[in-house]
């Protein structure tokens, strides 16, 4: 059975960019290894990411996601088993938002980051879904930063 989970969490101290570029080799390399796939979304302090996969995979990398002492408050906004994947070609596809992406083509930087904070859980699967479909064609968002 496929899984998916969308969490949020605070980053513990301030994330640099060689930082992030780590976490999206392990995680991509993680989540290639247990045949999952993502998005990680990440502004202001925020991380927001979607997971999916195999129940016992995503199992798997989310308890190590909350051990990781690189960020803080992990909180589970939306989980489900799915039969498909919303996520499908990207291993962890990864965005840092900012003022410049003050619209991203289906929503404000200030909607985004409103609707995430709430811990709306489908309005957040909507946005990353969205955000997927909007940038997948042109394979964008899926190197390191």
């Amino acid at each position: 059975m496929l899984k998916s989970v969308i969490y949020i969490s605070t980053s513990s101290q301030p994330i640099s960019k060689g930082v992030l570029n780590e976490i999206l080799k392990s995680s991509r390399k993680n989540n290639s290894d247990l045949n999952v796939t993502g998005l990680l979304l990440y502004f202001d302090s925020t991380f927001i990411q979607a997971l999916e996969g195999p129940e016992e995979s995503i199992d798997i990398i989310f308890s190590n996601i909350k051990k990781d002492k690189r960020h803080k408050n992990v909180t589970v906004i939306h989980e489900e088993p799915i039969t498909m994947r919303d996520f499908s070609n990207w291993s962890m596809g990864f965005k840092e938002l900012n003022k410049e992406d003050e619209h991203l083509g289906f929503a404000s930087l200030e909607e985004i980051e409103s609707i995430i904070k709430k811990g709306d859980g489908l309005g957040t699967k909507a946005i990353l879904s969205t955000f997927y479909h909007t940038n997948v064609a042109s394979n964008r968002y899926v190197e390191t930063t």
